[in-house]
Protein backbone atom coordinates (compact mmCIF):
# COMPACT_ATOMS: atom_id res chain seq x y z
CA UNK A 1 0.00 0.00 0.00
CA UNK A 2 1.35 3.34 -0.84
CA UNK A 3 1.12 6.49 0.82
CA UNK A 4 2.50 9.90 -0.74
CA UNK A 5 2.63 13.05 1.32
CA UNK A 6 3.91 16.84 0.51
CA UNK A 7 3.45 20.53 1.30
CA UNK A 8 1.59 22.11 -0.74
CA UNK A 9 -0.66 25.00 -1.64
CA UNK A 10 -0.36 28.51 -1.02
CA UNK A 11 -0.32 27.68 3.23
CA UNK A 12 1.79 25.18 2.73
CA UNK A 13 -0.42 22.22 4.11
CA UNK A 14 0.55 19.35 4.40
CA UNK A 15 -1.53 16.96 2.16
CA UNK A 16 -1.52 13.42 0.78
CA UNK A 17 -1.17 13.44 -3.10
CA UNK A 18 0.00 10.39 -5.49
CA UNK A 19 3.13 9.07 -6.75
CA UNK A 20 2.24 11.64 -9.75
CA UNK A 21 2.89 14.85 -7.67
CA UNK A 22 4.27 17.77 -9.32
CA UNK A 23 6.51 20.19 -6.27
CA UNK A 24 8.39 22.85 -6.44
CA UNK A 25 9.64 23.00 -3.09
CA UNK A 26 9.59 20.79 0.27
CA UNK A 27 9.73 17.68 1.52
CA UNK A 28 7.61 14.37 -0.29
CA UNK A 29 7.87 11.85 1.67
CA UNK A 30 6.57 7.93 -0.17
CA UNK A 31 5.22 5.37 2.32
CA UNK A 32 5.21 1.83 1.20
CA UNK A 33 3.51 -0.64 3.33
CA UNK A 34 4.24 -4.14 1.84
CA UNK A 35 4.14 -2.76 -1.37
CA UNK A 36 3.29 -5.03 -4.67
CA UNK A 37 6.00 -5.85 -7.26
CA UNK A 38 4.08 -3.31 -9.51
CA UNK A 39 4.07 -0.84 -7.09
CA UNK A 40 7.84 -0.98 -6.50
CA UNK A 41 8.39 -0.92 -9.86
CA UNK A 42 6.48 2.56 -9.76
CA UNK A 43 8.45 3.70 -6.72
CA UNK A 44 11.93 2.34 -8.80
CA UNK A 45 11.13 4.32 -11.79
CA UNK A 46 10.11 7.46 -9.60
CA UNK A 47 12.98 7.75 -7.64
CA UNK A 48 15.62 6.04 -9.58
CA UNK A 49 16.32 3.75 -6.95
CA UNK A 50 17.08 -0.21 -8.14
CA UNK A 51 14.00 -2.63 -7.45
CA UNK A 52 16.82 -4.96 -5.92
CA UNK A 53 17.97 -2.34 -3.40
CA UNK A 54 13.93 -2.06 -2.40
CA UNK A 55 12.93 -5.57 -2.50
CA UNK A 56 15.36 -6.30 0.76
CA UNK A 57 12.82 -4.55 2.81
CA UNK A 58 11.18 -8.09 2.93
CA UNK A 59 14.05 -9.38 5.27
CA UNK A 60 12.38 -9.47 8.51
CA UNK A 61 16.23 -9.91 10.35
CA UNK A 62 17.91 -6.52 8.24
CA UNK A 63 20.05 -5.40 10.74
CA UNK A 64 20.01 -1.74 11.17
CA UNK A 65 22.36 0.35 9.33
CA UNK A 66 23.66 3.61 7.32
CA UNK A 67 24.18 3.02 3.71
CA UNK A 68 25.35 5.88 0.98
CA UNK A 69 25.42 5.85 -2.71
CA UNK A 70 25.71 8.58 -5.68
CA UNK A 71 22.12 8.36 -6.22
CA UNK A 72 20.89 7.89 -2.59
CA UNK A 73 21.21 7.27 1.05
CA UNK A 74 19.92 4.67 2.76
CA UNK A 75 19.14 3.98 6.86
CA UNK A 76 17.31 1.26 8.14
CA UNK A 77 15.63 1.17 12.07
CA UNK A 78 14.55 -0.92 14.17
CA UNK A 79 11.05 0.05 15.50
CA UNK A 80 8.18 -2.39 17.85
CA UNK A 81 5.25 -4.23 17.11
CA UNK A 82 2.54 -6.27 18.33
CA UNK A 83 1.08 -8.94 16.67
CA UNK A 84 1.05 -12.23 18.39
CA UNK A 85 3.60 -11.28 20.68
CA UNK A 86 6.08 -8.26 20.78
CA UNK A 87 8.97 -7.70 18.56
CA UNK A 88 11.02 -5.52 16.10
CA UNK A 89 10.92 -5.05 12.64
CA UNK A 90 13.02 -2.89 9.94
CA UNK A 91 11.93 0.02 8.17
CA UNK A 92 14.29 1.06 5.39
CA UNK A 93 14.13 4.87 5.07
CA UNK A 94 16.22 6.04 1.41
CA UNK A 95 16.97 9.58 0.86
CA UNK A 96 16.51 10.02 -2.52
CA UNK A 97 16.89 13.18 -5.06
CA UNK A 98 16.90 16.43 -3.33
CA UNK A 99 13.82 16.37 -0.88
CA UNK A 100 12.55 13.18 -0.89
CA UNK A 101 12.29 10.03 1.42
CA UNK A 102 11.12 6.67 1.23
CA UNK A 103 9.80 4.31 3.50
CA UNK A 104 9.76 0.84 3.25
CA UNK A 105 8.16 -1.62 5.91
CA UNK A 106 6.62 -5.00 5.71
CA UNK A 107 4.82 -4.53 8.81
CA UNK A 108 2.70 -1.98 9.76
CA UNK A 109 4.07 1.10 11.21
CA UNK A 110 2.27 2.00 14.31
CA UNK A 111 3.41 5.28 14.46
CA UNK A 112 2.66 6.41 11.40
CA UNK A 113 -0.88 7.98 12.09
CA UNK A 114 0.73 10.07 14.96
CA UNK A 115 3.54 11.64 12.34
CA UNK A 116 0.75 12.61 9.76
CA UNK A 117 -1.19 14.31 12.83
CA UNK A 118 1.83 16.15 13.84
CA UNK A 119 2.61 16.97 9.97
CA UNK A 120 -0.55 18.55 9.47
CA UNK A 121 -0.20 20.94 12.88
CA UNK A 122 3.23 21.57 11.90
CA UNK A 123 3.99 21.19 8.66
CA UNK A 124 7.01 23.18 8.31
CA UNK A 125 8.91 20.10 9.52
CA UNK A 126 8.43 18.83 5.85
CA UNK A 127 10.24 22.07 4.48
CA UNK A 128 13.82 19.80 5.00
CA UNK A 129 13.96 16.10 4.68
CA UNK A 130 16.49 16.08 7.72
CA UNK A 131 14.29 17.78 9.56
CA UNK A 132 11.49 15.16 8.23
CA UNK A 133 13.96 12.12 8.90
CA UNK A 134 15.00 13.73 12.44
CA UNK A 135 11.02 13.93 13.66
CA UNK A 136 10.75 10.09 11.50
CA UNK A 137 13.65 8.63 13.92
CA UNK A 138 12.19 10.06 16.73
CA UNK A 139 8.53 9.04 16.41
CA UNK A 140 10.03 5.57 15.96
CA UNK A 141 12.15 5.71 19.42
CA UNK A 142 8.91 7.50 21.05
CA UNK A 143 7.07 3.93 20.23
CA UNK A 144 9.85 2.14 22.08
CA UNK A 145 9.03 4.66 25.18
CA UNK A 146 5.81 3.29 25.39
CA UNK A 147 6.23 -0.67 25.38
CA UNK A 148 8.95 0.38 27.89
CA UNK A 149 5.78 2.36 30.14
CA UNK A 150 3.90 -1.21 29.36
CA UNK A 151 6.54 -3.79 30.08
CA UNK A 152 7.85 -1.94 33.42
CA UNK A 153 3.84 -2.28 34.84
CA UNK A 154 4.30 -5.57 34.33
CA UNK A 155 7.74 -5.74 36.35
CA UNK A 156 6.32 -3.59 38.99
CA UNK A 157 2.77 -5.85 39.10
CA UNK A 158 5.48 -9.02 39.33
CA UNK A 159 7.11 -7.54 41.38
CA UNK A 160 3.97 -6.26 44.14
CA UNK A 161 2.45 -9.86 43.45
CA UNK A 162 5.59 -11.89 45.05
CA UNK A 163 5.95 -9.51 47.76
CA UNK A 164 2.21 -9.27 48.58
CA UNK A 165 1.24 -12.98 48.38
CA UNK A 166 4.90 -14.03 49.82
CA UNK A 167 2.57 -17.66 51.28
CA UNK A 168 1.26 -18.50 48.31
CA UNK A 169 3.72 -17.58 45.60
CA UNK A 170 3.92 -20.99 44.97
CA UNK A 171 1.38 -21.14 42.01
CA UNK A 172 2.53 -18.02 40.44
CA UNK A 173 4.07 -19.03 36.85
CA UNK A 174 7.95 -18.36 36.31
CA UNK A 175 7.03 -18.15 32.37
CA UNK A 176 5.80 -14.66 32.42
CA UNK A 177 9.14 -13.70 33.98
CA UNK A 178 11.28 -15.16 31.41
CA UNK A 179 8.82 -13.54 28.45
CA UNK A 180 9.67 -10.29 29.57
CA UNK A 181 13.41 -10.99 29.83
CA UNK A 182 13.25 -11.95 26.67
CA UNK A 183 11.52 -9.15 25.26
CA UNK A 184 13.90 -6.71 26.82
CA UNK A 185 16.99 -8.76 25.34
CA UNK A 186 15.24 -8.88 22.20
CA UNK A 187 14.48 -4.80 22.31
CA UNK A 188 18.36 -4.05 23.75
CA UNK A 189 20.04 -5.79 20.60
CA UNK A 190 17.70 -3.86 18.43
CA UNK A 191 18.49 -0.23 20.27
CA UNK A 192 22.17 -0.85 20.45
CA UNK A 193 21.89 -1.58 16.88
CA UNK A 194 19.88 1.94 16.66
CA UNK A 195 21.94 3.62 18.38
CA UNK A 196 24.68 2.63 15.85
CA UNK A 197 23.01 4.26 13.00
CA UNK A 198 22.24 7.66 14.66
CA UNK A 199 26.25 7.44 15.74
CA UNK A 200 26.74 6.85 12.08
CA UNK A 201 24.36 10.15 11.21
CA UNK A 202 26.25 12.00 13.53
CA UNK A 203 29.65 11.14 12.20
CA UNK A 204 28.55 12.32 8.81
CA UNK A 205 28.29 8.94 6.81
CA UNK A 206 25.39 10.49 4.72
CA UNK A 207 27.28 13.08 2.62
CA UNK A 208 24.32 14.42 1.82
CA UNK A 209 23.70 16.09 5.49
CA UNK A 210 25.70 19.14 6.97
CA UNK A 211 27.33 19.18 9.83
CA UNK A 212 24.60 21.24 11.58
CA UNK A 213 21.85 18.67 10.34
CA UNK A 214 23.54 15.42 11.70
CA UNK A 215 24.02 17.49 15.31
CA UNK A 216 20.62 17.45 15.50
CA UNK A 217 20.51 13.87 15.89
CA UNK A 218 22.51 13.83 19.03
CA UNK A 219 18.98 14.15 21.03
CA UNK A 220 18.38 10.73 19.41
CA UNK A 221 21.30 9.36 20.56
CA UNK A 222 20.98 10.61 25.01
CA UNK A 223 16.96 8.69 24.07
CA UNK A 224 18.27 5.36 23.09
CA UNK A 225 20.64 5.22 25.35
CA UNK A 226 18.30 6.10 28.34
CA UNK A 227 16.00 3.34 26.96
CA UNK A 228 18.97 0.98 26.50
CA UNK A 229 19.72 1.88 30.61
CA UNK A 230 16.17 1.48 31.32
CA UNK A 231 15.84 -1.95 29.73
CA UNK A 232 19.08 -2.88 31.61
CA UNK A 233 17.90 -2.15 34.65
CA UNK A 234 14.46 -3.59 34.34
CA UNK A 235 16.30 -7.41 33.60
CA UNK A 236 18.19 -6.74 36.40
CA UNK A 237 15.04 -6.23 38.79
CA UNK A 238 13.27 -9.05 37.02
CA UNK A 239 17.22 -11.24 37.73
CA UNK A 240 16.47 -10.23 41.72
CA UNK A 241 12.44 -10.71 41.42
CA UNK A 242 13.32 -14.35 39.83
CA UNK A 243 15.34 -15.20 42.53
CA UNK A 244 13.81 -13.75 45.55
CA UNK A 245 10.59 -16.13 44.10
CA UNK A 246 12.77 -19.07 43.68
CA UNK A 247 14.05 -18.16 47.73
CA UNK A 248 10.50 -17.94 48.86
CA UNK A 249 9.78 -21.20 47.55
CA UNK A 250 12.68 -23.18 48.86
CA UNK A 251 11.63 -21.54 52.52
CA UNK A 252 8.18 -22.76 52.03
CA UNK A 253 8.84 -26.18 50.88
CA UNK A 254 11.24 -26.36 54.09
CA UNK A 255 8.33 -25.06 55.99
CA UNK A 256 6.12 -27.35 54.58
CA UNK A 257 9.23 -30.49 55.81
CA UNK A 258 9.66 -28.65 58.79
CA UNK A 259 5.86 -28.82 59.90
CA UNK A 260 5.44 -32.09 58.07
CA UNK A 261 8.15 -33.17 60.15
CA UNK A 262 6.62 -31.69 63.37
CA UNK A 263 3.27 -33.48 62.68
CA UNK A 264 5.42 -37.05 62.07
CA UNK A 265 7.25 -36.58 65.42
CA UNK A 266 4.04 -36.59 67.48
CA UNK A 267 3.15 -40.06 66.62
CA UNK A 268 6.98 -41.41 67.44
CA UNK A 269 6.67 -41.72 70.99
CA UNK A 270 2.94 -43.41 71.07
CA UNK A 271 4.42 -45.72 68.27
CA UNK A 272 7.56 -46.39 70.53
CA UNK A 273 4.73 -47.27 73.60
CA UNK A 274 2.95 -49.03 71.67
CA UNK A 275 5.81 -51.14 70.06
CA UNK A 276 6.97 -51.69 73.72
CA UNK A 277 3.46 -53.44 75.24
CA UNK A 278 3.29 -54.95 71.84
CA UNK A 279 6.68 -56.98 72.25
CA UNK A 280 5.86 -60.61 72.87
CA UNK A 281 7.50 -61.34 76.11
CA UNK A 282 5.85 -63.35 78.71
CA UNK A 283 6.81 -61.09 81.65
CA UNK A 284 5.51 -57.43 81.63
CA UNK A 285 4.81 -56.11 84.63
CA UNK A 286 2.03 -53.86 82.77
CA UNK A 287 0.51 -56.67 81.34
CA UNK A 288 -1.35 -58.39 84.65
CA UNK A 289 -2.34 -54.99 85.51
CA UNK A 290 -6.07 -54.06 85.38
CA UNK A 291 -5.30 -50.35 84.40
CA UNK A 292 -2.56 -51.17 82.28
CA UNK A 293 -4.39 -50.09 79.07
CA UNK A 294 -5.64 -46.89 80.04
CA UNK A 295 -2.23 -46.47 81.12
CA UNK A 296 -0.51 -46.86 78.10
CA UNK A 297 -3.43 -44.70 76.37
CA UNK A 298 -3.08 -41.78 78.77
CA UNK A 299 0.67 -42.16 78.04
CA UNK A 300 0.50 -41.45 74.54
CA UNK A 301 -2.33 -38.59 74.72
CA UNK A 302 0.09 -37.27 77.26
CA UNK A 303 3.25 -37.46 74.79
CA UNK A 304 1.28 -36.10 71.91
CA UNK A 305 -0.07 -33.29 73.78
CA UNK A 306 3.99 -32.43 75.51
CA UNK A 307 4.95 -32.58 72.26
CA UNK A 308 2.21 -30.60 70.28
CA UNK A 309 3.35 -28.06 73.30
CA UNK A 310 6.70 -27.90 72.31
CA UNK A 311 7.00 -27.63 68.34
CA UNK A 312 4.21 -25.02 68.44
CA UNK A 313 6.14 -22.71 70.77
CA UNK A 314 9.25 -23.38 68.64
CA UNK A 315 6.71 -22.59 65.43
CA UNK A 316 7.56 -26.11 64.36
CA UNK A 317 4.17 -26.35 63.57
Amino acid sequence: MLSVFEKRGARGEFKETGLGYSTAAGTVWIDAFNPTDDELEAISKKTHIPVVELSEYVDPNERPHVRETELYSRIVFSYPIKEKSIRVAPVFIFLYGRQGILTLHKKELPAKEKIISYMHNHPSVMDSSVSFLHYFIDALISDFFDFFEHLEENVDSIERQIIKNEAKTTSFSTQEIFNIKKIFILFHKALLANRDVVTGVEKGYLAKMTKNETERFRDIYYDIVQLIDVGDTNREILTGVLETYLTILSNNMNNIIKRLSGYAALILVPTLISGIYGMNFRYLPETQWRLGYPFALGLMVLSIIMLYIFFKRREWI
